[in-house]
């Protein structure tokens, strides 16, 4: 299974509401899943929720390199939980109360940097999220869809 941390734009709320509809849903397991896992690198297996799998993913490395990074993640997978809860009359998602929950892991602070650019070589730039909306549009077209939101301004139709 591929894993991917989508980052259309600086503001995280605003991140969210562009990400798509299928992304609103599945993303929010790949967060918890990338955010459980980072327990395991850290000596507490007993906080994680998912088996250990892609322990060495770009994305899993990048969340347990600081306490920074797994915390935006986190403040991520909150807002695209909420952001499910409104595309979809306030359901719940089992990995949406799951992110809720999570404690800090024993991470050190450090700085918060860029994430990793899963994607292929022709999107990569200096700019994490030109990248990804160049990718978003390059290679999601297939799946544009956004329930209660407008399209967003960057995209290509």
């Amino acid at each position: 299974m591929p894993m991917n941390i989508f980052v259309l734009d600086k503001d995280i709320k605003k991140c969210a509401e562009y990400m798509v509809d299928k992304h609103i849903v599945k993303m929010i397991t790949e967060t918890s899943q990338i955010l459980s896992l980072v327990y395991y690198y850290t000596g507490q297996p007993e906080k994680a929720i998912y088996r250990k799998i892609h322990m060495n993913h770009p994305c899993s490395i990048w969340a347990r390199q600081s306490l920074s990074n797994w915390l935006w993640l986190k403040k991520l997978g909150l807002a695209m939980y909420e952001e499910y809860k409104y595309r979809y009359g306030n359901r719940q998602h089992k990995a949406g109360e799951a992110i809720k929950k999570f404690d800090e892991p024993l991470l050190p602070k450090g700085i918060l940097t860029n994430t990793p650019l899963c994607m292929p070589d022709k999107y990569k730039t200096d700019d994490v999220v030109q990248s990804y909306r160049a990718y978003y549009n390059g290679e999601k077209r297939h799946i544009f869809k956004w329930t209660g939101r407008k399209v967003p301004y960057w995209i290509e139709i």
